[in-house]
């Protein structure tokens, strides 16, 4: 499911050559299956579930507090009632089946403290020292 969906990120260019791609990131005692930072330091969290979307959408929740954009990645298409709990949430969600990957809701720009944001970052350029790591 991570390598379909990272190939997805750098073929729509959400990601690019010199964004830094990591997995398992560890933040605040929990890992994040997926983390990007662009060149300029947007960073973004993607939770990736196979079936249990509520989960997926409260490990979401948490990472919304730092991220600048958090979303949840699905192979099962997630309720209407998930949906709008992770909009209530400030949370994307994006659907995977074998042969497609659609945006459902993209989530907002969340704006965070800047010290959360500097340490978040500094911790990011530590596991990934050079761009495409992943």
């Amino acid at each position: 499911m991570e390598e379909p969906f990272v190939n997805w990120l750098r073929q729509t260019r959400r990601v690019r050559y010199d964004s830094r791609i990591l997995r398992q990131f560890s933040w605040l005692s929990r890992r994040i299956d997926i983390v990007t930072m662009t060149i300029s330091g947007i960073v973004v969290s993607y939770e990736l579930k196979l079936h249990n979307n509520t989960v997926a959408i409260e490990q979401a929740a948490k990472n919304a507090h730092a991220f600048q954009r958090s979303y949840i990645v699905t192979m099962t298409k997630p309720s209407l009632r998930n949906r709008q709990l992770a909009a209530t949430h400030g949370i994307g969600v994006i659907h995977m089946t074998d042969d497609r990957i659609i945006v459902l809701a993209n989530a907002p720009w969340l704006r965070q403290p800047p010290n959360v944001l500097s340490r978040l970052r500094y911790q990011i350029r530590q596991k990934a020292p050079t761009s495409n790591v992943l």
